[in-house]
């Protein structure tokens, strides 16, 4: 189901983000394997949400790719500057 792998997607994002915050020293490996962890989960998440709009029909598809790619130009926009 789409709507449990958005879940799952989210807490592997969220899980290393929590432990970050308890770290007493991260170091670069550590940071790394939290970075990974939390594209991991990325990845999880927009799959399963383009799976769960599709189901939905095409309006809700567009309105998915639409944010998306909103938000990547609202970050390249912050990068810039």
């Amino acid at each position: 189901d789409g709507y449990l792998t958005v879940q799952v997607g989210y807490t592997v994002m969220l899980v290393p983000l929590l432990l970050l915050t308890f770290m007493h020293t991260p170091t670069v490996s550590r940071l790394t394997v939290i970075g990974c962890a939390v594209g991991i989960g990325d990845g999880l998440v927009q799959s399963s949400l383009f799976t769960v709009a599709s189901n939905c029909g095409g309006k809700y598809t567009s309105a998915v790719m639409f944010g998306n790619g909103m938000s990547g130009l609202s970050v390249s926009i912050l990068k810039i500057l």
